[in-house]
């Protein structure tokens, strides 16, 4: 049974399984979706009037018997004004649905963007701001960090692309928080891995459940201040001091109402005994001494939950959709108990209908009468801080379960959308790394090439080869990219994989850093010492250096290079060292490592390349004839050619 305040999306046509289907399948669920809003907002316009004419309806009649002394006009009075309430909690679960199915719609609209194969930013891709804040919302697991360097090498953050911004489908601030998490701490334990994984096939295997879980999250987007502020009111909350005070104070705010009621009585005539006005000014004068000693604690309370009302709503929605769509096993499932604890009658619906009290619907010196007769602010605030107190535990792990319910189905999300995305084989013991007809994440489908290696023993090193830009680089991000992925539980874009978890060591991007006063050499030497130091240590790694110490003279840098790769080699981890330098190939002669090459060719319109990884070390150099192709005048080619002959020569 679908809860009464979600919207029913059984009217999508069923999804395909074939991924050329995709798109169409998404445009007929616009299509419908686009029809369902418009329904729904012609039933809004409908209730809009209704509760107009039943709003007159109750001025009418209240008036008629209150003017005229009509009995049956206090009926009619009161007919109307429940109607007018019927009408006004109808016509909010109507404008609710309206505006979560026009969320619908700009969510299929991103996916429908997504799913053709091009690598698009649809949120964010940059690091979120407040991700340190939200970092200890989440239980830490054994995971690997990545540092500055890994972070800038493999582009898991900024613009114009990168994998936080390829994955990035979550609305609320503890989702992204939660994805950028995962991303710059991948798992180093095989069973949460696969745990991972299990949820985000689920979510790839049932789109509609996980296109209404997205839409149910897309409400946070504009709420992106309010949900940080609940979290923190809600971590904060603690009982009211005063004890025993606080709530004798409640008890006697009950004498407001009662001297209204007395009041009120003698003026129609009900009450037989004249007490005048008395009772309320008695009543008024106390209040006013209780109001000036509470103001400024009740003040400070009921300040940080004037902004919560649209979030809480949204908090609710957000977790009925859940329990609605989520599997009861598995990662999904404990993360739907958490919201389904929440959204029991005592916690966040109770919650929801405290808050606007500390409105009335009322302002200015109207709200301060009220106060002043029945003590309205502290008994507004106290009701609500008792559900956020007695509750605290249920609702700050419900709001973890929105971050990692956004966090999985991103993973979800993209492992639907992109065409022959699969999910790796996870292992533990030695390490191994394979990948068949493995592509870059970040390339447009069309445009990537694909490429596989295995490393494992007993070449458990690579080097690759090759002249410039014939696709070294390209590999080495790849295989760091999609291993990344796969720590983290995400499809990758292959035929297929399979990994053992590994530390992630990268030098690929050496920048010299002047702030620490280090150059581009010094930087580099210190970002290599890293991983040399972890392969003598025996710790599981996986390094890719890509031209090492490329920021020295040419004799020291094949020196230095030759001595870190064979230590490596005979080291601990996986390694793949792209280098333009022949005299590392021998090294791939070596036990436990392998030659590797990228080539091209030269045709009439220039230099062609297939950007294919073959066996073997490279033979052929590109550099002069990248000159020759560019228009450089023929004498300086002709000396050149020369020159680097003779430096052959005296290098041999």
């Amino acid at each position: 049974m679908i809860h009464p305040i979600l919207m029913d999306l059984s009217f999508f046509p069923p999804p395909p399984t074939e991924h050329g289907a995709k798109g169409p399948w998404i445009e007929a669920a616009k299509s419908t979706t686009s029809a369902a809003f418009k329904k729904e907002r012609r039933t809004s316009a409908i209730l809009a009037w209704l509760r107009f004419f039943t709003f007159a309806v109750m001025a009418v009649g209240i008036y008629g018997w209150m003017a005229e002394g009509l009995q049956w006009s206090l009926f009619v009075g009161l007919g109307g004004l429940l109607a007018f309430v019927a009408a006004v909690r109808l016509h909010g679960r109507v404008r609710f649905r309206v505006q979560t199915l026009a969320l619908l719609g700009a969510v299929l609209d991103e996916s429908r963007r997504r799913v053709d194969g091009d690598p698009l930013i649809l949120r964010d891709g940059d690091t979120p701001n407040d991700g340190d804040f939200w970092d200890s919302l989440y239980d830490s697991h054994a995971c690997y960090t990545l540092s500055p360097q890994e972070l800038g090498d493999l582009d898991v953050f900024g613009r114009p692309i990168s994998l936080f911004g390829l994955l990035n489908r979550t609305s609320s601030p503890a989702g992204a928080a939660r994805l950028a998490q995962c991303l710059s701490q991948p798992l180093a334990d095989a069973a949460k891995i696969l745990e991972r994984q299990e949820a985000a096939r689920w979510l790839d295997g049932h789109p509609i459940q996980r296109l209404r879980l997205m839409a149910a999250a897309a409400g946070f987007r504009s709420l992106s201040k309010e949900f940080r502020q609940m979290f923190e009111t809600i971590r904060d909350a603690q009982p009211m001091p005063g004890g025993a005070k606080i709530r004798i104070a409640r008890l006697w705010g009950l004498a407001g109402p009662i001297a209204v009621a007395l009041g009120l009585g003698e003026l129609i005539g009900w009450c037989p005994i004249p007490f005048g006005w008395l009772p309320i000014i008695v009543v008024a004068m106390i209040n006013g001494i209780v109001l000036s000693s509470i103001r400024e604690n009740t003040g400070e309370r009921i300040r940080p939950w004037l902004d919560l009302e649209d979030v809480v709503a949204q908090f609710q929605f957000f977790a009925a959709s859940a329990v609605e769509s989520l599997p009861q096993d598995g990662a999904l499932g404990r993360r739907r108990q958490q919201l389904e604890a929440v959204i029991a009658p005592g916690i966040l619906p109770r919650l929801e209908a405290r808050i606007p009290y500390l409105f009335l619907g009322f302002s200015g010196i109207v709200h301060a009468i009220i106060d002043l007769l029945v003590l309205w602010d502290l008994q507004a605030v106290a009701m609500i801080e008792a559900v956020a107190v007695r509750h605290q535990t249920e609702l700050l792990r419900a709001i973890e379960a929105i971050g990692e319910i956004e966090f999985l189905a991103s993973l979800g999300t993209y492992a639907w959308e992109e065409d022959g995305a699969i999910f790796p084989v996870v292992e533990t013991g030695k390490p191994r790394l394979e990948i068949e007809s493995g592509r870059h994440p970040l390339i447009a489908r069309a445009e990537a090439v694909a490429n596989s290696l295995t490393l494992s023993d007993p070449a458990r090193t690579w080097v690759i080869t090759g002249s410039n830009m014939s696709g070294k680089s390209t590999f080495l991000r790849m295989t760091a990219t999609n291993s990344l992925l796969a720590m983290i539980g995400s499809a990758v874009p292959a035929k297929s994989m399979r990994i053992t978890p590994m530390e992630i060591l990268t030098d690929l991007r050496i920048r010299d850093d002047l702030s620490r006063k280090e150059s581009y050499f010094l930087a580099e030497v210190r970002q290599v010492r890293r991983m040399v130091e972890a392969a003598r240590r025996g710790r599981n790694v996986f390094v890719l250096i890509d031209e090492p110490f490329r920021g020295t003279n040419s004799a020291e840098r094949v020196a230095a290079a030759s001595a870190v790769v064979r230590t490596l080699i005979n080291g601990s981890g996986l390694h793949l060292v792209a280098t333009h330098d022949a005299a590392l190939t021998t090294l791939g002669d070596l036990p436990n490592a392998k030659n590797q090459h990228f080539e091209e060719r030269f045709e009439n319109e220039g230099l062609v390349f297939d950007y294919l990884l073959r066996d073997g070390p490279a033979r052929s150099r590109n550099a002069l004839l990248v000159l020759e192709s560019e228009g450089y005048p023929a004498d300086l080619v002709t000396d050149a050619k020369r020159i680097a002959n003779e430096l052959g020569n005296a290098s041999a």
